[in-house]
């Protein structure tokens, strides 16, 4: 019957070319699509362009009832963004049979047709449609309905890849928020091959979001893999280790019980959520690990370079090797993140070091007279290496009376002279008996 009926809508689509309605007068153009119990055209309705469903389904066939659902309830969730918008429920009538037809907005294609030519071989190449695809099953779920048929045919994308969900011919919608027009057969198909959990295969399966979260799983493996899960799966990440921030999640959404799987598409969003903060901790670690490790080779190239063949303690005095140590140090500042210490104290190496006579250097802002230095060299376990140094005692600064045994000094050099801490926190200063502003 149903064949007969497509013949008859066909031939009279291409004889008529038009559907008169109380709107007004549809060009009928191209056959676009054709399902089970359907066939979709390309039509103009005014000045739009829009898709024309006809059921080749005679009145009071469940498929017909099925079909008035789908357009008082879809119809009103237009709004969303997450279905296709529908204008206009109709009847064509052919030869006294009236087979009904619904006008909606025409998408430039489907998933299958949108998929063709692409790859998605990495997680960040996937996550939009991903997302888009949550988003959409979303506001069904949440508007008390499952899809039950979600599969590429069924999913359009818009100008700007946009995403919604389309023919909602054989979906649950829950008698608790809708009126039911239609009640299901044995006979009635509730799935379909590829896409659908396995559950709606059996007898009295009873209609949950987890169906279509099967559905979702075996789409996101389709788009990755070309092919949907059947038995035994190989992991996403075969194909790329950045797919283990979905990996986990998707074996769990096409679990064959429907208990294993997620059980609402927050719980989806959660479980990938967590596993991405995992994986940017996991990464951030790395990163430390890997500036760490590269810093210390930085340090060990100095010491490669001033210890030629060299292993072990190594010591000179040599004011040409301490130059040539002192030089290279400071090369690396700002660069790898040095610190020095006196034993009681750790100091961030902050400043550039520099030569202010033949063997006084100023570093971290304290002039120090190195007499020698010792350096620890193993270049097989980086983050034991270091280098000692010995200063000698500096003179006085002459601005302070002295006292004896070890003093400690602190001063500032202004223009062409040493000046006190004091009067540097200041910022004034006894010049020659004159108060003088420190610029």
């Amino acid at each position: 019957m149903v064949r007969e009926n497509k013949r008859k809508i066909g031939q009279f689509i291409k004889k008529e070319k038009k559907i008169t309605s109380t709107l007004g007068i549809i060009d009928v153009k191209e056959k676009i699509g054709e399902g089970g119990n359907a066939i979709v055209y390309n039509a103009q309705f005014g000045k739009s362009q829009v898709a024309l469903k006809v059921l080749a389904e005679e009145n009071g066939s469940s498929k017909y009832n099925r079909l008035i659902t789908e357009f008082r309830e879809i119809v009103q969730l237009a709004e969303t963004r997450a279905v296709v918008p529908i204008y206009y429920f109709g009847h064509l009538e052919i030869d006294g049979t009236q087979f009904p037809y619904i006008l909606m907005k025409k998408y430039p294609r489907t998933l299958k047709k949108w998929k063709e030519g692409k790859e998605f071989s990495t997680f960040s190449e996937i996550n939009g449609t991903f997302e888009k695809l949550l988003n959409a099953i979303s506001v069904i779920h949440k508007n008390n309905i499952v899809h039950r048929d979600l599969k590429p045919e069924n999913i359009l994308i818009g100008d700007n890849d946009e995403i919604v969900l389309a023919d909602f011919g054989i979906s649950w919608f829950d008698p608790e928020f809708y009126e039911r027009f239609v009640h299901t057969r044995k006979s009635d198909r509730m799935a379909n091959y590829d896409f659908s959990a396995p559950e709606q295969f059996e007898k009295d399966s009873q209609p949950h979001p987890t169906m279509d979260i099967f559905a979702l799983g075996q789409i996101i493996t389709w788009l990755i893999t070309g092919g949907v899960a059947r038995g035994s799966r190989t992991p996403l990440t075969a194909v790329d280790k950045s797919f283990v921030v979905i990996e986990s999640v998707i074996n769990k959404m096409l679990s064959r019980s429907p208990v294993d799987r997620p059980q609402s598409i927050e719980e989806v969003r959660n479980i990938v959520s967590k596993i991405l903060q995992e994986v940017k901790e996991e990464s951030n670690a790395q990163k430390e690990i890997n500036r760490v490790i590269g810093e210390l080779r930085e340090f060990n190239d100095v010491l490669l370079f001033c210890f030629p063949g060299k292993r072990g303690f190594i010591e000179t005095n040599n004011p040409k090797k301490i130059n040539n140590i002192m030089t290279r140090i400071n090369n690396l500042i700002g660069e790898v993140d040095l610190w020095w210490t006196q034993g009681f104290s750790n100091s961030s190496i902050n400043r550039r070091i520099y030569k202010i006579y033949e063997d006084t250097w100023v570093m971290d802002s304290m002039e120090m007279k190195i007499e020698k230095v010792w350096a620890l060299k193993n270049s097989y376990s980086l983050d034991h290496q270091f280098l000692l140094i010995k200063t000698k005692p500096m003179p006085h600064f002459g601005i302070y009376a002295e006292v004896g045994g070890v003093q400690w000094e602190e001063a500032a050099w202004y223009k062409d002279r040493y000046i006190t801490r004091e009067e540097y926190d200041d910022g004034v200063a006894d010049i020659d008996g004159e108060s003088v502003l420190l610029d």
